[in-house]
């Protein structure tokens, strides 16, 4: 199972789109690309056999959230009162995947939120940024 947040230091209304965009170049490149598919705030991809889940979350927990990630995690982080500012996160997850096969896929996910400006990719389960 993959899971991760990634954090936007800024978002709008065409956030899920110029994301999507992004995803279908990187992916477009592949012989067998995903189908991505964008439904209301979230965008399902989905491979032969595997489906990845990206939600934008902009509900009012988010900032608060991102106080507490920015004051337990971010210790490290030059940009860390940032971090605590931001109030809109992609959220990625997927079913299990024993062997790996979509890790690089799962990279691929998380690398091309960097087109949306300053994110920040953070685990939940292992509490650290990526």
């Amino acid at each position: 199972m993959y899971k991760a947040l990634i954090i936007l230091s800024k978002y709008d209304s065409n956030t899920l789109d110029n994301y999507s965009k992004a995803l279908d170049i990187k992916f477009s490149k592949r012989k067998n690309p995903p189908i991505l598919k964008i439904k209301q705030n979230e965008i399902t991809i989905t491979f032969t056999d595997f489906e990845f889940y990206v939600v934008l979350n902009a509900n009012a927990s988010v900032k608060a959230e991102s106080v507490e990630i920015a004051e337990k995690f971010g210790a490290k982080l030059g940009d860390k009162a940032q971090l605590a500012n931001s109030a809109c996160r992609l959220e990625v997850s997927s079913g299990p995947d024993v062997d790996m096969s979509y890790f690089n896929d799962f990279i691929t996910i998380v690398e091309s939120a960097e087109s949306l400006g300053k994110v920040w990719a953070f685990d939940p389960d292992s509490g650290e940024f990526m």
